[in-house]
């Protein structure tokens, strides 16, 4: 399955400059997606992370999985219109800089999911040019 950028809004209520995820390349519901974010030279946050030498900031690469990883679970029937909130970031760690005009693949698999709680817990990565950027284990609540 794939999913286009107005696909993605219909799932994901962060809009621009917060939504991270422009398109989708591949997505497994309930167990793997594929997403691309095109990081913009305008992004506004970059005037200020760092003035001269822009540089996408991390918590904003770990947002970006997240909300590629919310998007295979977002398209199951029992989490539509429901809206994903981050509880936890585990293992987080930042190989290379992310700058602007990168494209960024991110890769995102579930490790579970507590159908009861909607709480889910993926494992994802950020690329650039095939170079891992950044990766962690995230947990998310679905409310």
């Amino acid at each position: 399955m794939k999913l286009t950028n107005e696909e993605i809004k219909q799932l994901n209520p962060q809009r621009y400059p917060i939504q991270l995820v422009d398109e989708v390349l591949s997505l497994e519901p309930g167990r793997s997606v594929t997403a691309v974010y095109y990081v913009p030279e305008d992004l506004p946050v970059l005037e200020g992370h760092f003035p001269g030498d822009p540089v996408f900031p991390g918590v904003y690469s770990i947002e970006s999985m997240g909300q590629a990883g919310i998007l295979m679970f977002a398209v199951m029937d029992k989490y539509k219109g429901k809206t994903p909130y981050l509880l936890g970031v585990n293992n987080a760690r930042f190989r290379s800089i992310i700058r602007p005009g990168d494209t960024v693949l991110m890769e995102c698999e579930a490790v579970s999911e507590r159908e009861d709680k909607a709480i889910l817990t993926a494992k994802a990565t950020a690329s650039v040019n095939g170079t891992v950027a950044a990766e962690c284990e995230f947990v998310a609540a679905m409310r």
